[in-house]
């Protein structure tokens, strides 16, 4: 099993301040998601509050996929994308085998279980912040999504779906963390270095 030392797994201070804003404005756009559903009326509040909302997570989102080119190497796209995806498979059932015998793997970053789930939840609030662009820019309230609108405000919804799954597996994983004695979630919490 590959381990990074502790130290060379750490951090740096953008990311963590990326992962807070996408907390932040992914998880208030998606509990004020139902209030959005009053952009047909003439009252809209709850929508202008979602929109905006998913405005500041679609701004997040886009800087955090620039920062995985530009940004350093443990937070490149190049080493969350698995270009081999027999060894990244094998690393999965390898943490899932740990798990079983109540150990908790330490692997690089974005390998094995860790890896894929984190993968999952940027796809997810990636695909959330895109369709959300899109209805941000061609709903209209006061008006019902008709056609290719209905289409993508339905796509849209997914995510109501997909972000409880997510927040259910990395709070696990948090959880696991934790209880193994790993200061990780202090870092990502606190901003801690």
């Amino acid at each position: 099993m590959t381990t990074i030392p502790e130290e060379k797994d750490q951090l740096d201070f953008p990311t963590l301040v990326l992962h807070a804003g996408i907390t932040v404005f992914g998880l208030a756009a998606w509990l004020t998601g139902e209030w959005a559903g009053d952009y047909k009326t003439l009252t809209y509040a709850g929508f202008e509050l979602h929109r905006f909302l998913g405005m500041g997570l679609s701004i997040f989102i886009a800087l955090r996929l620039l920062y995985g080119v530009w940004g350093p190497d443990q937070v490149r796209w190049s080493n969350l994308i698995p270009l081999d995806l027999k060894a990244w498979l094998a690393s999965m059932r390898e943490d899932l085998q740990s798990l079983l015998k109540r150990e908790l793997p330490d692997r690089p970053r974005f390998w094995g279980i860790k890896g894929a789930v984190q993968l999952f939840g940027l796809l997810v609030f990636s695909w959330m912040a895109l369709t959300g662009s899109l209805l941000f820019t061609y709903l209209h309230p006061g008006r019902k999504a008709h056609g290719v609108l209905h289409v993508l405000k339905e796509l849209h919804e997914i995510g109501e779906t997909l972000i409880p799954i997510f927040l259910a597996l990395h709070l696990t994983g948090v959880l696991l963390d934790a209880l193994w004695g790993r200061k990780k979630w202090r870092r990502v919490v606190f901003l801690e270095k």
